[in-house]
């Protein structure tokens, strides 16, 4: 199957420039990041795998749930509700430019919800890595890091997609196709999205989860091929 092009627009990774991981902890120490005196090149990423409950942002609440990052800079004053169950990890990182210009890192102003499992389980072996660094290789702890870094990147682009870039596509494919063995995550793949985002976006389109609209398609075909 050919794949749309995919997003190169919006956010990236810029050439000649350094994303260094400086403080990692758990979600229980969320106001302890809160002591940079200077800011400077310093941004944090607050990443929720497991419960849910209220971060506050400068005092305004937002929901977080499984799947949950918030990304910002080192100026918002971040805090936890004592009585969530959150389980995540936060992360301070660094950037470095080669010529000195103001780096940019990432940053949207309100949680993104959901996001694929890939990078659930990036940072969670980002986390054991950093608690366990191997002495002979002294280099993961930070290939990890970018590779994390490198599918949150993707995961903010493909929102960015409107869902009419490649929904069209993915129905006409299936109506010419219906007779073809045909999953979810290979028509994720065509549309060039991971597979929850694949599933959030068809069923808010279509009324009905991937597996249902493909069993109507191949009753209503099998019918007409009858008449």
């Amino acid at each position: 199957m050919s794949k749309p092009p995919s997003a190169n627009e919006g956010v990236f990774l810029a050439p000649n420039t350094l994303y260094m991981p400086v403080r990692l902890s758990g979600l229980d120490k969320i106001s302890v990041f809160n002591d940079r005196e200077e800011p400077g090149n310093f941004y944090r990423v607050i990443l929720v795998w497991g419960g849910e409950g209220l971060l506050y942002v400068n005092d305004v609440p937002h929901e977080l749930s499984r799947g949950s990052v918030f990304l910002c800079d080192a100026m918002p004053r971040l805090r936890s509700d004592p009585q969530s169950a959150l389980r995540g990890i936060q992360i301070e990182y660094r950037i470095l430019t080669a010529d000195g210009s103001k780096p940019r890192g990432l940053e949207h102003p309100v949680p993104l919800k959901r996001c694929a499992s890939g990078i659930l389980r990036l940072a969670a072996e980002l986390e054991s890595a950093w608690k366990a660094p191997q002495p002979g290789d002294p280099v993961r702890t930070q290939q990890l890091f970018i590779e994390w870094l490198a599918e949150l990147i993707n995961e903010m682009n493909v929102r960015q997609r409107p869902a009419d870039s490649w929904l069209g596509q993915v129905l006409h494919y299936m109506e010419t196709h219906f007779n073809k063995e045909l999953t979810r995550e290979r028509m994720a793949e065509y549309a060039n999205v991971s597979p929850e985002h694949f599933s959030r976006i068809f069923r808010r389109h279509t009324g009905r989860t991937f597996s249902a609209h493909l069993t109507l398609l191949r009753i209503r075909r099998s019918a007409v091929l009858v008449l």
